[in-house]
């Protein structure tokens, strides 16, 4: 028997404060344990200087509940990118649930803002 391998995905959303905005999710890519999924999405203007939370997800099929891999958050600055400049960030994915140890990266491009630097999840969120 191989490797195991996952059908991720990805949500997206902006955090306010104490509240989680509306997600953003990339499609399923199945059978891998390095996606790629190249898909561009647009968030609303009041994203400056907010933080970005990305989750992974492995797609199960129902009635199965998705497994949680990992998240990871991202300041966003109030410094805007000339048009059609890009930047990348790779992000490490931490866990705030119990008994869930995240490993592997994340990499976004992002334009439009110029990010900041990754923040890190509350200590001993896990329990």
């Amino acid at each position: 028997m191989g490797p195991s391998t996952s059908d991720p995905y990805c949500e997206c959303r902006v955090l306010d404060g104490a509240q989680k905005g509306p997600e953003i999710k990339t499609k399923v890519i199945s059978k891998t344990l390095q996606p790629t999924w190249d898909e561009k999405f647009a968030l609303e203007s009041d994203a400056v200087g907010r933080i970005l939370e990305f989750e992974v997800w492995d797609h199960d099929m129902w009635p199965k509940k998705p497994d949680f891999l990992g998240k990871a958050r991202l300041q966003l600055t109030s410094e805007r990118l000339p048009h059609e400049e890009t930047v990348e960030r790779t992000l490490t994915l931490e866990s705030d649930r119990k008994g869930i140890k995240a490993q592997g990266t994340l990499t976004v491009r992002l334009g439009g803002v110029r990010p900041g630097d990754q923040v890190k999840l509350p200590a001993g969120a896990a329990g």
